[in-house]
Parts: structure tokens; C-alpha cells; sequence
């Protein structure tokens, strides 16, 4: 790290899926910000999670950790429309048609994830196999209906929203 910041250069680490981590990992952490070299700090740390590191970090065992934190965001779920935009925008991303998913389907999509974008991407990824393996040229309500009422009752897909329903046709 000194050698680093000798050569005029930052350290960055990120942390992805920090709520994982053990109470001695998250101080071990807060300890590697606490070194310094001409009173600048020479590691930036950026901790990725979900909201269950929030509720770690604000307890009183990581005060001083919290302490050190300079900025933090937490990602609102998606609106409707932003849903539906980013569905195709992944598609388009990923060289695909955009129109792959019928407009009922991300209807279906955002009401069974509650716009929460890794939910999405879970109902998007499983749509597709269903699809695939169904050879749909596109992925509709009813397809989406499956993959929705499949994870459900397999137990490997919570709604988004606390006491959330399976959407039906008749809702989209």
C-alpha cells in the first residue's frame, strides 16, 4: 500500500456481497483504513451489499466502522417503466432482440420482483430457459406465469414485497 501511494497512486478495494461477511472480517477492514501515510488515507474501501449489511454496520459493535464511512447509497427498486427499460436494455447489451419479452411479461416481471433489479434479472434468466427450452420465439405473460408459480411452490423465489401474490393473467 505505501509503495502504491509513493507512486502516486490510489488502492481501491471492493467488497461484493459484504453482508457475507463475519463480524472479524468487517474489523479487519476498519483496521486496513486506519493506515496512513502523510495523513492521507492510502486504501479506499467500498463495500457492495445488500440491505442486511446496513442493519450489521449501524449496530453498536461497528460504531468506529460506520464512523469511517463517507458516502453510502442504497438502490431503491425499480419503478415500472425503468423496469421494463432495463430488460431491454440488457437485451440490447447483449446483442438480443429487445423485443424478446412481451410487454405483459415485464408486466408480470416487475409485480413478481417488485422492481428490485436482482430479482428481475433472476424472472428474466429462468423466462428465458423456459423459453429456450420451450422454443417460444417470445417470452409472454403465460411463460413468465410458470417460471413465477414454479419458483414459488420450489421455494427458490421470494415476491420482492412482503406478502407479495404470484400475479395472475387476470392481473397483468
Amino acid at each position: 500500500l505505501i509503495r502504491e501511494y509513493a507512486a502516486n497512486r490510489r488502492v481501491l478495494l471492493i467488497v461484493d456481497e459484504a453482508q457475507n461477511l463475519s463480524p472479524a472480517l468487517l474489523e479487519d477492514l476498519r483496521v486496513l483504513t486506519n493506515i496512513n501515510a502523510d495523513k492521507h488515507v492510502v486504501l479506499q474501501v467500498v463495500l457492495v451489499g445488500q440491505p442486511e449489511l446496513r442493519v450489521t454496520i449501524n449496530g453498536p459493535a461497528f460504531r468506529q466502522l460506520a464512523q469511517r464511512i463517507s458516502v453510502d447509497h442504497h438502490i431503491d427498486p425499480m419503478k415500472h417503466e425503468e423496469t421494463r427499460w432495463y430488460i431491454r436494455h440488457r437485451l440490447r447489451i447483449a446483442g438480443g432482440e429487445v423485443t424478446l419479452f412481451r410487454n405483459s411479461a415485464i408486466d408480470l416481471i416487475y409485480d413478481g420482483a417488485a422492481g428490485v433489479p436482482r430479482l428481475v434479472n433472476q424472472l428474466c434468466d429462468a423466462a428465458l430457459v423456459y423459453g429456450y427450452s420451450e422454443r417460444r420465439p417470445r417470452v409472454d405473460a403465460a411463460l413468465v406465469q410458470d417460471v413465477l408459480r414454479d419458483k414459488s411452490v420450489g421455494g427458490l423465489f421470494k415476491a420482492g414485497r412482503e406478502g407479495s401474490q404470484i400475479p395472475t393473467l387476470g392481473d397483468a
